[in-house]
């Protein structure tokens, strides 16, 4: 099964997961301007890593897996 959403649902999803799963406060981090999230799970489970290399350069990691097949549409993601 697909999972189709907007990119502004999708905006909407990590935003969220930034704000309220974030999974250890910066001090417990092995480098407190590390971040670490939770994948939305909504649509799947997992984690996301920032890593900041210098200014304005940062490393993701993504290590998730999707419920489902996922779709994102609409032109309105950067409004």
């Amino acid at each position: 099964m697909t999972i189709t959403i907007s990119q502004k649902a999708h905006k909407e999803l990590w935003q969220e997961a930034e704000a309220t799963t974030r999974l250890m406060p910066a001090t417990a981090q092995s480098n407190q301007w590390d971040q670490i999230w939770q994948y939305p799970p909504t649509l799947g489970q997992g984690l996301i890593r920032r890593i900041p290399l210098r200014k304005g350069i940062w490393l993701s990691i993504y290590h998730y897996q999707l419920h489902d097949d996922l779709v994102v549409g609409g032109s309105d993601y950067f409004q």
